[in-house]
């Protein structure tokens, strides 16, 4: 008993003595294992023992040699980077490739279109040279830059000179010099360029026999580096008069000191040389043929531009066909993995590639759909039961039709079937997938006709981002207010709001009250004028403006179009002026004035935004405390989509457009000119100019910054027909919901009294 006392007491004194000795044992044999070397021991022998010039301490250094610098203002020593306005500025993110074009005053509108036609959606840019022949004056072009006293054979060593000048390369990896004489195979050069490196030295083209130089006819692909190589020592190695091809592509080889080449890094430049290759073969279709088609970059010399779209219908069948076998391999490739995939992500939906459709998280989530037939849809919104199928949805439906016809004899029933009807379907717009039909069509043949359910897709197309100019907001809205003898209540608080929303905080904003005063009305008038000049008078210095237009409307005759009284406002400003309509009754807020600079575009764009307009305050039951203000509530208002009498545009694009109609609306110069016919009655405006016009984008959108209180309107004096008629529809839809007219008519109908009649029931005994 005391001897296993005894042992038990030994073991407990000898487990912290057995720790200690276990840490010094791992300290000591841990740097013989090799874990204190730097480098993994799987890593190969030639990486483990290299010497790298980052196995010191590495510490970043900002380059910031041609960094463009400013002194600060409150101490001059001090350098203050100036950073770029985009990220692809300052790490030198360049566009993939920028083709230039030499033409001629000649060929730019045949052969030169052709390239222009089938090339230009390809590369980032294109750009092209041109000269004047005999010395005569060629007509100036978008994108074609004329190079005045410049022969046109020796065009390509001038063209050079003047990118190198303006830096028209240095935001691009890849040039390509070609003739518009030459077909170019889009797709073919842009991967060719796309799987370069950028920052290899590439001088490739098609050589001729025994020589060292690039053929013009065939194109020139340049890298960046090699361009500025060759176009800072073109001028003193080559001399321009020399104009021949051979000349040109041996200058490239003398300052560069790169022969040409036609592969590199596994790309192969092919081209083929129609009179040496084939003899000029007078059928495009005996290209296909050959083996190397599928490689060809470009095809030289083309005679006709007939030949040059007949090339490229060759080409792009060939790229078609090769894209829906990437497809079909992608899906077989698609089908095949989602055997392997768990849960709800293995479940293909149909068709392969397309997105699920969206599932909706309540009842209020849940897509609409809608039902049609041959002639109609029902409950296209929740305004309408029945609509005639017109316009884009009929092209649409017939594009359907045809599209089941082309798939029920090629996969089905054969060549002699047709859809003789539609007996109903439903179209659903899903966001996620696109537009979404099923459809139960009466299929016919020549013995029989049957019914068969149909679903198709036409899936959301890429997004490409449009390019437009560059707006800010620093533009001066003018609004242009048209003061009616039946609106100077209104007015005065027109004025007041303005004044304490620009005026006040000195916004970059002018004000033009134009009075459209009668003969005999001018003292209501007067009196509202002197109150606006006021304002004008106290805030002189204000950056924000207040001036007044008299416009006399001649007697009896009606108000006359807006076209009129637009032109004699548009006389008093400078064609850059950017012009504002309003109306009475809305809230002038800063986020709307500069929701209108920075969608209303010189030359591409003008705004035409649908406002919220606020209900009866009565019928709708607002307080007193809401009528200050317009609240963006359903139960307050809604946006109203009838409403058109919002709209910014430029003077310039005004007068551009007005000019198309001057001849049935001639262009009024002062008010006498009102009196004339052609300024009543018209059943357009100016809205419905710029609808149809196709050099000016109308952007049409909801704007919650857009308030207006409720006002009645005499809807007899607006502008013209349509605007008649879109008041009265907004006057009705103003009134109230459907819920709060129901309401206020239950409360405000006296219902008729109903009188019991006393049952003759049996007395009681």
């Amino acid at each position: 008993m005391l001897h296993c006392v005894k042992r038990k007491l030994v073991n407990q004194k000898l487990i912290p003595l057995g720790i200690c000795v276990g840490v010094l044992a791992s300290f000591m044999i841990v740097p013989f294992m090799g874990c204190q070397s730097r480098y993994s021991s799987r890593l190969p022998l030639h990486r483990r023992f290299a010497t790298f010039p980052v196995e010191g301490d590495f510490e970043p250094v900002l380059n910031l040699q041609g960094k463009r610098k400013v002194s600060s203002g409150s101490s001059p020593e001090k350098l203050i980077l100036v950073r770029p306005r985009f990220y692809s500025t300052e790490l030198e993110i360049r566009e993939k490739l920028l083709v230039a074009v030499f033409t001629t005053p000649e060929t730019i509108n045949t052969f030169g279109v052709a390239l222009n036609r089938t090339l230009s959606k390809y590369p980032s840019k294109v750009l092209y040279f041109s000269c004047t022949s005999d010395g005569g004056k060629a007509a100036r072009t978008p994108s074609v830059i004329l190079l005045t006293e410049t022969n046109c054979d020796g065009i390509a060593f001038h063209a050079i000179q003047h990118m190198f000048t303006k830096n028209m390369v240095k935001d691009y990896d890849f040039v390509f010099l070609v003739r518009d004489s030459t077909y170019v195979n889009g797709e073919k050069l842009f991967s060719l360029s796309s799987h370069l490196s950028v920052s290899s030295d590439v001088h490739m083209g098609r050589k001729p026999f025994g020589a060292d130089h690039c053929d013009m006819d065939a194109g020139i692909l340049l890298s960046n580096s090699v361009f500025h190589m060759m176009a800072a020592k073109m001028g003193g190695l080559c001399d321009p008069s020399d104009t021949k091809d051979e000349s040109f592509g041996t200058c490239i080889v003398k300052a560069t000191g790169l022969q040409c080449i036609s592969s590199m890094q596994g790309q192969v430049y092919h081209a083929l040389n129609l009179e040496k290759d084939l003899g000029y073969a007078s059928d495009p279709s005996s290209l296909t043929t050959r083996k190397d088609f599928s490689k060809t970059v470009t095809v030289f010399p083309v005679l006709t531009a007939k030949y040059h779209y007949r090339l490229h219908h060759y080409f792009g069948y060939y790229n078609l066909n090769k894209a829906y076998q990437n497809v079909a391999r992608t899906e077989s490739s698609i089908t095949g993995l989602s055997v392997y995939v768990e849960g709800r992500h293995g479940h293909l939906h149909w068709p392969v590639g397309v997105d699920e459709p969206v599932k909706p998280a309540g009842r209020f989530d849940v897509l609409r759909s809608v039902y049609f037939n041959d002639s109609h849809m029902f409950w296209w919104n929740d305004h309408s039961v029945v609509t005639p199928i017109s316009g884009a949805e009929k092209l649409s439906l017939d594009d359907i039709r045809l599209s089941a016809e082309d798939y029920l004899r090629h996969s089905v029933f054969g060549a002699n079937v047709s859809v003789f009807r539609v007996e109903g379907g439903y179209r659903t717009f899903d966001p996620m997938r696109g537009l979404d039909y099923v459809i139960d069509a009466v299929i016919r043949n020549q013995t029989t006709q049957m019914l068969r359910r149909l679903q198709f897709l036409r899936p959301l197309s890429k997004s490409e981002i449009l390019q437009m100019p560059y707006v800010t907001e620093h533009a001066r809205v003018v609004m242009v207010l048209f003061v009616k003898e039946d609106e100077l209540d209104h007015v005065t608080l027109f004025i007041d709001e303005y004044a304490k929303t620009c005026l006040e905080k000195n916004d970059n904003t002018m004000l033009l009250l134009a009075f459209l005063q009668t003969v005999g009305s001018e003292e209501p008038f007067s009196n509202v004028r002197n109150f606006a000049l006021g304002y004008a008078d106290r805030f002189q210095k204000s950056n924000a403006k207040l001036a007044t237009l008299v416009i006399r409307i001649p007697p009896g005759g009606g108000m006359p179009s807006d076209f009129a009284l637009v032109d004699l406002v548009t006389r008093k400003l400078p064609p850059e002026s950017l012009i504002l309509l309003c109306q009475t009754g809305m809230e002038i807020r800063t986020d709307y004035l500069n929701r209108v600079r920075m969608n209303t575009i010189a030359g591409m764009q003008v705004f035409l935004p649908i406002p919220f307009k606020q209900f009866h305050p009565v019928i709708s039951e607002q307080s007193r405390l809401n009528l200050e203000t317009v609240e963006l509530k359903k139960e307050h208002g809604f946006f109203d989509s009838n409403s058109y009498s919002h709209v910014s545009f430029y003077v310039s694009d005004y007068w551009q457009h007005r000019a198309l109609i001057s001849k049935e609306v001639p262009i009024a110069h002062s008010s006498p000119d009102l009196r004339a016919r052609y300024y009543h009655g018209l059943s357009f405006g100016i809205v419905e100019l710029f609808l149809v016009s196709k050099q000016v984008h109308l952007l049409r959108a909801a704007e919650p910054s857009l308030r207006l209180h409720y006002v009645w309107r005499d809807c007899e004096s607006e502008f013209n027909l349509r605007a008649i008629e879109n008041c009265k529809l907004s006057a009705l839809c103003a009134v109230g919901s459907k819920s709060q007219q129901a309401k206020y008519f239950l409360a405000n109908t006296e219902l008729p009294k109903t009188t019991v009649q006393p049952s003759l029931a049996a007395p009681l005994s």
